[in-house]
């Protein structure tokens, strides 16, 4: 589904109409659930978890997944979400051993992310 709005040109949310799921996603499954999130979203009625992505951003051990010494490390000075991130200075991780290659790279992370 998600290719199909890409294909569409649709990319957020609040490009849909309801229109779309019952003349372009009528095929797709889990069309009904999907239709109802929508709905649930344009009435701004959010669970906890999208509340605190709206607000926070993904967390920190999501976006870098794969970067388990840097997770530990924001960890440590109780950074949890993207947004934590905001004043964050890259530079201390070479006190902990990351490589300029790597700080970079945690950065353009960050950076691609905002």
């Amino acid at each position: 589904m998600i290719k199909h709005l890409n294909n569409l040109d649709i990319s957020y949310v609040h490009q849909l109409d309801e229109s779309l799921f019952s003349r372009e996603l009528k095929d797709f499954k889990y069309l009904e659930e999907a239709l109802q999130k929508y709905l649930k979203f344009k009435s701004e009625v959010y669970d906890w978890n999208t509340k605190t992505i709206l607000l926070k951003g993904e967390k920190i051990s999501k976006v870098y997944s794969k970067f388990r010494k840097f997770i530990s490390i924001t960890s440590s000075y109780n950074l949890e979400y993207m947004v934590d991130l905001e004043d964050f200075d890259f530079k201390v991780l070479a006190a902990h051993d990351f490589s300029r290659k790597d700080i970079n790279l945690l950065i353009n992370i960050y950076k691609n992310y905002k």
